[in-house]
């Protein structure tokens, strides 16, 4: 699946961009439908970064010493940030336990909502330096 390949190039891509002091983690959802996805601004008066590249502006909207930092960037089938900073709050349709290794939030929301139908794929870049892409719920 080449958004899979190409989502973990701009998550690699992010991180580089990001110094140790600005870097908490972020996460990607790349979608085919916006509509009906269960997504809430956390930074309302925010406008999109004006950037060269899809890496500067999510690296723009993820760094940790903004407050406005947190949540999902949204990205749409032509490789553009759409939305910024998302709660983004995913129906749990089965719940998974994963005994392996511990997990937060972000990658329960990231695994989660790679499964509804209007995602194509989610990713993230974990606290740990960890780059994770979902796609209906699975890591690939």
């Amino acid at each position: 699946m080449n958004e899979v390949v190409e989502l973990r190039k701009v998550l690699a891509q992010v991180r580089k961009l990001l110094s140790e002091e600005d870097f908490c983690g972020f996460g990607v959802v790349l979608y085919s439908d916006i509509s009906g996805l269960p997504i809430s601004s956390l930074c309302f008066n925010r406008e999109l970064p004006d950037k060269p590249s899809l890496a500067e502006s999510i690296a723009e909207c993820s760094k940790a010493t903004d407050l406005c930092h947190d949540g999902f960037h949204f990205v749409n089938p032509s490789w553009d940030l759409t939305h910024r900073n998302q709660y983004f709050a995913p129906y749990i349709s089965r719940p998974r336990y994963n005994s392996y290794k511990p997990i937060g939030a972000r990658f329960l929301v990231a695994q989660y909502g790679s499964e509804l139908q209007q995602v194509i794929c989610t990713g993230l870049v974990s606290q740990k330096e960890e780059v994770l892409v979902f796609v209906d719920g699975v890591p690939v």
